[in-house]
C-alpha cells in the first residue's frame, strides 16, 4: 500500500515512520523545508521515545521519503493523511481547519488525484470539517471520500500509543467494503479492534476524551490540595480511589442524560469544597459542578415551557430507578417548576410506596404531596398528542407506555438510547 502524509510535526512524522516500518510506501509532505531535510536525513524533527531509531529505518530500509510539493507520487495512494496543525482562532476560541482545506484545495490543483484515492483527516477538527472538505472535492469534479481518523497518541509515549491505542476510530457517511478492507489492512498491526463510525462521531471524539483528560486532572488537583490541607495524605487517597475500576475508573456515569441527585452526590460534593473553603483552598470546578447540574434542570424547565401544552407525564420521579429515594430528585424539582407555571403535571412511578416512606424521604413527599403522582397502574395516563411525556427512568413498562403513543413528543432523560416510530424522541438542547 502507497500512503501520503500532509503534515510532519508530532502526529505526521510518527504515523510516517511507523507505517514505513511496517511496510507501508510513505510520503510525507510538509511546507517546512527544515522538517522535510531532517526526515530524508533519516532523523526525527521532535523529541519522542523510539522515534530516532524508527525514522531512520524508516528512510534507510524502507523508503520513507518526504517533500515539500504535491507531485505524481499522489496518484498511486490509496490514503492521504492530513496532519496539519489546527489551533484556536484567535478571535473565536473554535479551531482553524483553514489548514485542513489548504491541503484539499493543493491536492486538487495539482492534477494528480486518483479515482482510487480517500483522504483521511487525523488532525484534531470540528463537526462538518470532513463534509466540507467533501463539498470543496465535488465542486472541483472529484468523487474522493473523505473520512475522519483522529489520533489518540500522548507526547512521550506516541509511539507505543500507535501500536497498543486505547481507542481505534474511523468514520465516513458512506463507508464502502473497499475501503473498509484497506483501513484493516493498513492498520493490521495495531492491537484492538477497529471502530468504523460516522463521521460526526469521528470528528468529536478527540473533543471528549481530551476534555474529559483535562476533568481528570483539575479534581485531582482541586480534591488533592483540599486533603492535604486538611492533614490527609493524598497520594494515597488517590492510590485507593484508583482501585475502583467499576465505578471511578470504569463506564459509569458516563453517559449523557439528566441531572444527578440523591442523598450522595450533591451532598459529599458540596461537603468536599466546603471543606476546601475552611481551609482557604478554592475549588471553582467542584463548585461549578453543582451549577452546572442545576443549569441543566433550568434549560430543560425552559425549553419544555416553550411548547404550547398544558400537560407533562413524568415516567419516574425518584432521583434514579430501582429506588424510592425521592431527597434531591432532579425530575421532581422539574416537575415543581412547571406545575408552578400553571401547567398540570402527571407522574408514574411504580417504585414508590408512600406507606412505607420513613425520614426525611418522607418529609420531602408531604411536602409535594399536591402533585398527581400515580404509583400502580397506567389507566389515568392521558393519550393525547398534545402532551409531552418525560421519560426520567429507563424500564421496561414505561418504554411500552411510551410505544403505544402517537404523534407525541417525549423527552429521553435516561442514559440510554430509546427509539419508536410512532413519537418524536428528543434530547435535551
Amino acid at each position: 500500500m502507497k500512503i501520503g502524509i500532509f503534515g510532519l510535526g508530532y502526529v505526521g512524522s510518527v504515523c510516517a515512520a511507523v507505517y514505513a516500518n511496517e511496510g507501508v510506501e510513505v510520503i510525507g509532505v510538509d511546507k517546512d523545508e527544515e522538517k522535510v531535510e531532517l526526515i530524508n536525513k533519516g532523523k526525527p524533527v521532535v523529541v519522542e521515545n523510539d522515534l530516532a531509531e524508527l525514522t531512520k529505518k524508516a528512510v534507510e530500509i524502507h523508503g520513507l521519503v518526504a517533500t515539500t510539493e504535491v507531485g505524481e507520487w499522489l496518484r498511486d495512494c490509496d490514503f492521504v493523511f492530513i496532519t496539519v496543525g489546527t489551533p484556536n482562532d484567535a478571535v473565536t476560541g473554535l479551531l482553524d481547519v483553514s489548514s485542513i482545506y489548504k491541503v484539499i484545495d493543493n491536492c486538487m490543483n495539482s492534477g494528480y488525484i486518483s479515482k482510487a484515492t480517500s483522504f483521511i483527516i487525523r488532525s484534531t477538527v470540528s463537526p462538518g470539517t470532513a463534509s466540507a472538505c467533501k463539498e470543496m472535492l465535488r465542486s472541483g469534479g472529484f468523487n474522493n471520500d473523505v473520512l475522519v481518523g483522529p489520533e489518540f497518541l500522548r507526547e512521550g509515549s506516541a509511539v507505543a500509543d500507535f501500536y497498543n491505542p486505547g481507542l481505534t476510530v474511523f468514520g465516513s457517511d458512506n463507508f464502502s467494503q473497499s475501503v473498509r478492507s484497506k483501513i484493516r489492512k493498513l492498520n493490521g498491526f495495531i492491537q484492538g479492534d477497529i471502530e468504523f463510525v460516522d463521521l460526526g462521531t469521528a470528528e468529536v471524539i478527540k473533543y471528549l476524551n481530551n476534555s474529559w483528560h483535562a476533568v481528570k486532572v483539575a479534581f485531582a488537583n482541586e480534591a488533592g490540595r483540599i486533603l492535604t490541607n486538611v492533614g490527609v495524605n493524598s497520594v494515597r487517597a488517590f492510590e485507593l480511589f484508583r482501585l475502583d475500576k467499576k465505578l471511578n475508573l470504569g463506564g459509569a456515569y458516563l453517559s449523557p442524560g439528566f441531572s444527578f441527585g440523591g442523598s450522595c452526590l450533591p451532598k459529599d460534593l458540596k461537603g468536599l469544597y466546603k471543606l476546601g473553603e475552611l481551609h482557604s483552598v478554592d475549588s471553582p470546578m467542584l463548585k461549578a459542578t453543582l451549577e452546572s447540574n442545576k443549569s441543566l434542570i433550568i434549560s430543560l424547565s425552559e425549553q419544555l415551557l416553550n411548547y404550547d401544552v398544558n400537560t407533562f407525564v413524568f415516567h419516574g420521579i425518584t432521583f434514579k430507578p430501582g429506588t424510592d429515594d425521592l431527597r434531591f430528585s432532579p425530575y421532581l424539582e422539574l416537575a415543581e417548576t412547571l406545575q408552578g407555571k400553571g401547567k398540570e403535571v402527571i407522574i408514574i412511578d411504580d417504585s414508590l410506596d408512600i406507606d412505607r416512606l420513613l425520614g426525611e424521604n418522607r418529609r420531602v413527599y408531604e411536602r409535594v404531596s399536591h402533585l398527581n403522582i400515580i404509583t400502580s397502574g397506567c389507566t389515568k395516563i392521558p393519550t393525547s398528542p398534545n402532551v409531552i411525556h418525560l421519560l426520567c427512568h429507563n424500564k421496561e413498562d414505561y418504554r411500552n407506555i411510551l410505544k403505544q403513543l402517537d404523534g407525541n413528543v417525549v423527552f429521553n432523560l435516561t442514559h440510554r438510547g430509546f427509539e419508536s416510530s410512532n413519537i418524536n424522541i428528543r434530547r435535551i438542547t
